[in-house]
């Protein structure tokens, strides 16, 4: 990434993966960005100048906009969009043929509408419109809920990945201080009060939420998508607390 300023410390991309390189998260206003961006370069310039949150590996701190670098890096060492390299590497030898980047002036069929909660009560209204053209590594592919799951599937059964890539995306990372972090590279590690390994990633965007959970010592996966601001994440607290729950 030449093009990338260059920050007090130097950046891993495992940094970036286990949320530790200290890039900031959305600023006021920026999670309802109407602005197209043409490329991922382009949509870095929201935050390529700012400062470090702290050095590298000495702390977590969540980070969307990490994941966005990671897919220009991810362009920069394969010679090729994000967008098709997750199509042609990801998507298609996964059957994942459903998942497409969720561009705003396209027609995608079984798209749902979006729907957002504008104070505390049941009342809902229509999304506002929103151009994530600026994530799609963080936030902005569609898919339909089985294909959601599929994906799990994916990954619990090692069918895109080999075996030891897997256990290195589930293996939770340590600040330098040795601090476990309870995520790995992409995904949260926990394990419910029986032992059992839980790996989830939550997510949500304008009017959407989302949970993708794995079992991998059972062989089960779990995906819940929701067309609403609202939902039982929301409701639930901390996700792995509820997790956690008996």
């Amino acid at each position: 990434m030449p093009s990338f300023p260059v920050k007090r410390w130097p950046i891993t991309t495992r940094e970036l993966a286990g949320h530790l390189a200290g890039i900031r998260q959305y600023t006021e206003g920026e999670f309802d960005s109407q602005k197209p961006y043409a490329t991922i370069l382009d949509g870095l310039s929201i935050f390529a100048g700012d400062s470090l949150l702290h050095e590298p590996g000495t702390a977590f701190a969540y980070s969307s906009y990490g994941w966005n670098l990671i897919s220009a890096v991810i362009e920069g060492a394969s010679g090729e969009s994000f967008t098709t390299f997750m199509k042609d590497r990801i998507f298609s030898p996964a059957g994942m043929t459903a998942t497409e980047p969720d561009f705003v002036d396209s027609i995608i069929p079984n798209r749902a509408r979006p729907y957002v909660h504008p104070d505390s009560t049941p009342r809902v209204i229509n999304a506002p419109y929103v151009d994530n053209s600026y994530k799609w590594a963080s936030g902005g592919f569609y898919r339909p809920p089985m294909t959601s799951a599929g994906s799990g599937q994916c990954f619990s059964m090692a069918m895109v990945l080999r075996p030891d890539v897997v256990r290195l995306l589930w293996k939770s990372q340590k600040t330098t201080n040795g601090v476990p972090t309870s995520y790995g590279l992409g995904w949260y590690t926990v394990r419910d009060k029986t032992g059992r390994q839980i790996v989830f990633h939550t997510g949500d965007a304008k009017g959407s939420s989302a949970l993708l959970a794995i079992y991998p010592e059972n062989d089960l996966v779990l995906a819940i998508l929701s067309n609403s601001d609202r939902s039982f994440i929301e409701k639930s607290g901390r996700i792995a607390d509820w997790f956690l729950t008996p």
